[in-house]
């Protein structure tokens, strides 16, 4: 499985997973005998799957399947369809032109369940009273037990008060989430159930692929090699020059404008290309032309999870701190990487460059590479190399021109190939294990050489330590990056979690922002394949930017290790329960997997590609809801402060579409777009945020909104200029909230920036 498949599948596990945040609404479960709710759901899923994938939105598409896939699965878990002897999936389920009905109220469908005096758990083996499809109701739904008589889901979580008019009866249920009988009352079924299931995904999949082009059906699993191109007008003819464009399709989105897809040949491999409108991916800013970079963050909204996106540019344009904060916080939540080509008639003034974008660009696991106009035409080279099979990222480093570096980087022997990519300076010596520099005679050499920069990739690389050097230059000020990746099966995942989903039905889900400074944090990695080769310790830890300080975070592995054929280990995954202690301080830094390699001396290392940021300021928002027409929905946000010191927190909420509320103390600086000021918020406190949202009669069904939030320990209130307080305890996070589906159906998480702000007097006012 190529990485662009792998991603695509953690898009639709992800959108799975998130189902189980709503405890409100019965049919995305099955639950309460909402068999013509559910199956209207499902059709109506399917439907808008094949519509974003005709419109080339495929991430869209896989969070409309994961969905689903939640809903499909629950009701072989939730209803009596395994008890009522079927052995295969509904034929029905899901089918556009059929519904599915519920029993009348008033027909029973559940006894109570007896006590076994041999098992601490109620023996629910007959408490069911029909032969009709049923399911059980679950407390606090939207689908209300009208009965005493009528199934529950059960549980221990699951319960009904005890009251005169309802008495406690049929309380035990018949879920079959689980083995455990304290959990689900019809547990023994448990296997049969997730057998089912799986043949019912299949189903639904199957239903959707056969509306599908083989196109479309290759772009919804990520099966082609592809890229995002974001390029300014200046530049936009040069670069499908250089690309070599033949064929095109043109694609429009929701927003009416167009973007346009190609597919090119890179190197040996077909890749599809998508050229982005750049007056569609615009933060609206009140200053910005068509040529603005600041557009970058709405870029990466349409880019899938795990994609590179190229940007071109004959502008050296500036971005505030907010914006280059956004953009790569935001590349960090959806694992896009942005790698940027900006023509220039100086190359020689790379300080030309504004810090906060190189920033951003190289925090999302990319570089900012300067370039003569001649040049362009190189660029294709380098980014066939970077769409590799099986990419690993080994090392990075972002430094000045200033200070003579050497950087050690471990190759291992499951390495194929290794490119190492410098940027900001052609001034670099790439030395191998044995200490002779790297010459254009060796056997799987290639080189690129740009004005500034250097791109070699070498095959079957010797296993062992080599070596960059960057000497001392007379421009202090350059902007240099280097990023050293690879081909090899072994590569891991890191994430910082938070616990999510409803009583009973939990898991640890990647937080939406940088993890929080002074207190423990949880933490996942899982490694993919370790081959047999590689025994020894496994260290997970943390450096910071200048590749110092190494300190390992604290991990339990979690899971017995499937051995393949040829003796490999795959997907070790380990894990921190909150037990374990990992308490970051206030920095930015990198993580990085390391461990033995062949019983050589030598080591592997991998690289989590984005640069992680550990603020003072925690934000503790919702993940997602849903939402009708007409409708009022109010939120609370947490945020809290782990400075040593008491602070003034501001915090900038925005929503897309405007449905935003002020409450008593917020201030309405726009369109959906609110200030709010927490002053003098103590050390370990917390303070919560309500936010309204107000839902237009007219709104459309099946339109998405989302809500993004930023906290920052700086003003927010400064001049046109957008400069801000330069306290060096000046902090920053941000979350995203993925909103809302006004046709009760979660769509894929569209995060919006954007409106303009009245007022000079706000530092805001740009955005």
């Amino acid at each position: 499985m190529t990485d662009a498949m792998s991603n695509a599948l953690k898009t639709v596990v992800d959108a799975n997973a998130a189902v189980d945040d709503d405890q409100n609404r019965a049919e995305l479960h099955f639950d309460g005998e909402s068999f013509p709710e559910g199956q209207q759901r499902l059709q109506l899923l399917a439907d808008q799957a094949v519509q974003a994938l005709s419109t080339n939105n495929a991430p869209q598409a896989r969070s409309l399947i994961g969905q689903a896939l939640h809903s499909v699965q629950d009701f072989y878990s939730h209803t009596n369809w395994v008890e009522l002897g079927n052995t295969g999936p509904h034929p029905s389920l899901g089918v556009a032109g059929i519904s599915l009905n519920r029993l009348d109220a008033n027909v029973a469908t559940c006894s109570d369940c007896s006590f076994d005096v041999s098992s601490t758990c109620n023996n629910c083996n007959g408490n069911l009273a029909t032969n009709q499809l049923t399911s059980g109701y679950y407390h606090g739904e939207n689908r209300v037990k009208p009965n005493a008589r009528k199934c529950s889901h059960g549980g221990g979580i699951d319960y009904y008060p005890p009251i005169a008019s309802f008495p406690l009866t049929a309380r035990y249920g018949i879920n079959k989430d689980s083995r455990s009988c304290d959990l689900s009352p019809h547990y023994f079924y448990h296997e049969r159930a997730a057998d089912l299931a799986v043949g019912g995904s299949k189903q639904y999949i199957d239903m959707i692929r056969k509306r599908l082009t083989d196109s479309q059906l290759r772009n919804l699993f990520g099966v082609d090699q592809a890229a995002s191109v974001y390029s300014t007008s200046g530049t936009t003819s040069k670069v499908r020059r250089a690309l070599g464009v033949e064929s095109s399709q043109n694609f429009k989105r929701d927003d009416g404008v167009t973007d346009e897809t190609y597919m090119v040949e890179l190197g040996k491999r077909t890749t599809r290309i998508t050229f982005m409108n750049h007056q569609s991916h615009s933060l609206h800013r009140r200053d910005q032309s068509e040529d603005s970079l600041a557009g970058l963050f709405n870029a990466i909204t349409s880019t899938s999870r795990g994609d590179y996106l190229f940007v071109y540019s004959d502008v050296q344009s500036s971005v505030s701190a907010l914006d280059a904060g956004l953009i790569g916080t935001l590349a960090l939540i959806r694992q896009v990487r942005i790698f940027a080509f900006i023509t220039t008639n100086n190359t020689s003034n790379s300080s030309a460059l504004d810090p906060d974008l190189f920033d951003a660009i190289h925090a999302s696991g990319g570089q900012v590479f300067l370039l003569a106009d001649s040049e362009i035409d190189l660029t294709p080279t380098i980014i066939s190399t970077l769409l590799r099979d099986d990419g690993v990222d080994i090392a990075r480093l972002a430094t000045s021109g200033s200070v003579a570096q050497n950087v050690t980087v471990p190759i291992d022997s499951t390495l194929h190939n290794v490119t190492f990519s410098v940027a900001g300076t052609s001034d670099a010596t790439v030395y191998k294990p044995e200490g002779t520099s790297i010459s254009l005679k060796d056997d799987g050499l290639n080189v690129v050489t740009l004005g500034k920069g250097l791109f070699v990739t070498m095959t079957d690389p010797v296993p062992g330590n080599w070596t960059v050097n960057f000497p001392a230059t007379v421009e202090a000020s350059s902007q240099i990056s280097l990023t050293v990746s690879g081909s090899s099966t072994m590569d891991f995942d890191f994430s910082f979690n938070v616990l999510t989903g409803r009583p009973d039905h939990q898991g640890y889900s990647p937080i939406r922002g940088f993890p929080t400074a002074n207190i423990n944090n949880l933490v996942s990695a899982t490694i993919d394949t370790l081959p047999s080769s590689l025994n020894g310790t496994i260290k997970v830890y943390y450096r910071d930017v200048n590749n110092s300080n190494a300190v390992p975070f604290n991990l339990t592995l979690i899971n017995e290790a499937n051995v393949t054929a040829d003796g490999s280990l795959a997907n070790l995954t380990y894990y921190s329960n909150g037990t374990n202690s990992n308490v970051l301080p206030h920095e930015d830094f990198y993580v990085y997997m390391t461990g033995p390699d062949d019983g050589n001396g030598h080591a592997f290392q991998r690289l989590h590609p984005h640069m992680f940021h550990a603020s003072y300021i925690g934000i503790s928002a919702p993940r997602g809801s849903t939402i009708h027409p007409g409708s009022h929905r109010n939120l609370t946000i947490l945020v809290s402060n782990q400075a040593p010191t008491a602070v003034n927190i501001s915090l900038y909420l925005s929503d897309g579409a405007g449905w935003l509320v002020a409450q008593e103390g917020q201030e309405s600086i726009g369109n959906g777009q609110l200030l709010v000021q927490l002053n003098g918020l103590a050390t370990n406190a917390t303070r919560e945020i309500p936010m309204s949202l107000s839902v237009p009669t007219n709104a459309d069904l099946g339109s998405t909104n989302a809500l993004s939030v930023i906290a920052s320990s700086f003003s927010l209130e400064g001049d046109d200029d957008d400069t801000e307080d330069e306290d060096s305890s000046a902090d920053v996070n941000f979350t995203f909230i993925s909103q809302w589906v006004v046709n009760g159906t979660a769509m894929d998480d569209v995060f919006y920036y954007n409106g303009t702000v009245g007022g000079d007097s706000s530092g805001l006012d740009n955005y």
